[in-house]
């Protein structure tokens, strides 16, 4: 259980006694005992004028002193205007936030490091946004012109909102961002699956952009160096951000991932098929064409296997989610897919029928004669491919079958 000590008078603390304020700034802190009191005193300071820029009506400063072993917590019950809550013991940055949330009285929740690094001052602007864009979540991105970011933060901070972007189909040029405006709706909406280690604030801007019912926006702000040294770990954390990125985005889009790369498959195994159709004009069948075969068959067997799965996979992420369905986010790909799995058993069995008694039927009487396939053998191969293509439209009807059967079941209990 986090204590809570207070800088200020109790009687300002009581809601009965003092408005509701609509902002609430949470600031972490972690042994920022050389940067806490700057930092906080520049955000007392700043009040008055984040108040007119917003607009906002009655803010509140919340210091959460995540188990810190120096002066960190002694410093900021000097601070009249700050409320203090302390954690015994060192619990991670977004456990610190989370508790700051559960404190805070503000329908508005704002947060921003302890290390001096962000101008309080923007939280202005942050809310104006919040107002006027009709935003659930405002970033405050740190790489505009004149941020003294490290050249390799820099970097890390690009490539990972280039690799968010990649999977929601929108895009904030700072992720990581220490300094941010949501409403407690969207927090509410975010804070089961959000981390309490460093990676809270990589997490919370995957996990935004990539629900559809929330709108994010992005504020320029400044960025100085920190005081004090930096508890960020350039590879082991930036692996921790690029890591749990992923893990989300494929958790939310895996259709994403796996639509992309069985498509790729599968156009690969159409351009082995036509050089093969085409080289066999002009050559003599030999080897070449039996390793052009078995590319095409491994190709489109592994690309329907991953399409399948993106498909089925997206569908019960979106039903667990209660997000509308797959279709409409996919292109013509997915548009294919989704009428095979309305008819997968049906072409299943077509396949299945043209394999057996079509081009299954040469090779196996010319084996029977000669016990050997002389001359039939690429058929018994391309029959080979189209067997393969048939399990697999037979499974993605199968499952389309189950995943349909109980999103009807779920809607029948909600009802």
């Amino acid at each position: 259980m986090a204590t809570e000590s207070v800088a200020w008078p109790v009687e300002a603390l009581r809601a009965s006694d003092a408005p509701e304020p609509e902002l609430s700034i949470v600031i972490p802190a972690y042994n920022e005992e050389r940067g806490i009191v700057a930092t906080v005193e520049r955000t007392l300071a700043a009040l008055s004028g984040i108040s007119a820029a917003g607009p906002v009506q009655g803010i509140e400063v919340i210091v959460v002193d995540d188990g810190s072993t120096d002066r960190t917590a002694e410093l900021v019950t000097t601070l009249p205007g700050a409320r203090l809550i302390r954690h015994p013991r060192n619990r991670g940055y977004g456990a610190a936030l989370k508790t700051g949330f559960a404190a805070a009285r503000g329908q508005w929740l704002a947060f921003m490091d302890g290390d001096g690094t962000c101008d309080p001052a923007a939280f202005g602007a942050l809310c104006r946004a919040l107002r006027e864009r009709s935003a659930d979540l405002v970033i405050g991105t740190r790489l505009g012109e004149g941020s003294r970011m490290p050249g390799i933060r820099r970097f890390g901070n690009r490539f990972y909102a280039q690799v968010v972007r990649l999977w929601a189909q929108r895009q904030v040029t700072d992720v990581a961002s220490g300094m941010r405006v949501m409403r407690r709706s969207a927090y509410d909406a975010l804070e089961p699956l959000l981390p309490d280690g460093l990676h809270f604030t990589p997490a919370m801007s995957c996990r935004a952009l990539l629900d559809d019912r929330l709108a994010v926006a992005e504020v320029a702000i400044p960025y100085i160096e920190r005081i004090g040294q930096s508890k960020l770990r350039v590879l082991e954390d930036g692996w921790r951000f690029l890591r749990t990125i992923v893990e989300i985005a494929v958790l939310h889009r895996p259709w994403r991932l796996f639509g992309l790369a069985g498509a790729a498959l599968l156009a690969m195994a159409a351009v082995v098929a036509l050089w093969a159709a085409w080289s066999s004009v002009s050559r003599p069948l030999g080897d070449w064409l039996a390793f052009r075969m078995t590319v095409i068959m491994a190709s489109a067997s592994a690309g329907l296997a991953l399409v399948t799965t993106g498909v089925e996979a997206q569908r019960l992420v979106d039903g667990a989610l209660g997000r509308p369905a797959l279709t409409g986010r996919g292109g013509k790909l997915l548009s294919l897919v989704l009428h095979c799995e309305r008819h997968g058993m049906l072409y299943g069995l077509a396949l299945a029928v043209v394999a057996i008694t079509v081009l299954w039927v040469k090779p196996v009487q010319e084996y029977l004669a000669h016990h050997h396939l002389a001359n039939t053998w690429p058929w018994f191969l391309f029959g080979g491919i189209l067997g393969l293509t048939a399990v697999q439209l037979a499974a993605l009807g199968i499952l389309g079958f189950v995943v349909n059967g109980l999103a009807r079941e779920g809607r029948g209990r909600a009802q």
